[in-house]
């Protein structure tokens, strides 16, 4: 007799349940709502002879460096370079790869990636000795990001040490 008006009671009270349920999930998404209209509008209602770039807005875009740091990443480098490259609506960017000697794929995945475009650039981390080396010359102790500079004759490393903390 107990359980049978206990399930009586729940019975009733089942669709203020679900409706106090529903009425919270709704509340609490509208919030989420807001940055869609704002987009949306944005989308809709912006001057149409406006130039999409932020830059054009500006002026000249300032120059700006994307830096990957890639290790056995040669099976994904080439799909994620490409797709940023048709889809990054900024004209005045470059990517900076930085690679490891003794990661064969990735190194002829990026180096074909650098002949292909224009922005895109290897930075080939020294070999363990010059690094060592390096870090000892410099009081680094973060490391380096360095890069052999196409001009160099010998090849050396050009790198940009990190201050120590």
């Amino acid at each position: 007799m107990v359980i049978a008006s206990l399930v009586v009671s729940f019975r009733a009270a089942w669709p203020w349940i679900i409706g106090s349920l529903a009425a919270t999930l709704l509340l609490s998404g509208l919030d989420d709502l807001v940055p869609v209209l704002i987009c949306f509008a944005n989308r809709h209602f912006r001057n149409k002879d406006s130039e999409e770039t932020p830059g054009a807005m500006s002026g000249d875009e300032r120059s700006i460096a994307i830096f990957i740091p890639c290790w056995r990443e040669s099976e994904v480098i080439e799909k994620m370079i490409r797709h940023n490259l048709a889809a990054i609506r900024y004209r005045n960017f470059a990517f900076f790869i930085g690679i490891y000697p003794n990661d064969e794929a990735t190194v002829t995945v990026t180096r074909q990636l650098a002949s292909l475009f224009r922005n895109v650039h290897v930075a080939e981390c020294p070999t363990p000795d010059q690094h060592r080396r390096l870090i000892a010359s410099t009081g680094s102790i973060n490391g380096c990001f360095c890069t052999r500079s196409r001009a160099a004759v010998d090849s050396t490393p050009w790198c940009y040490t990190m201050p120590k903390t």
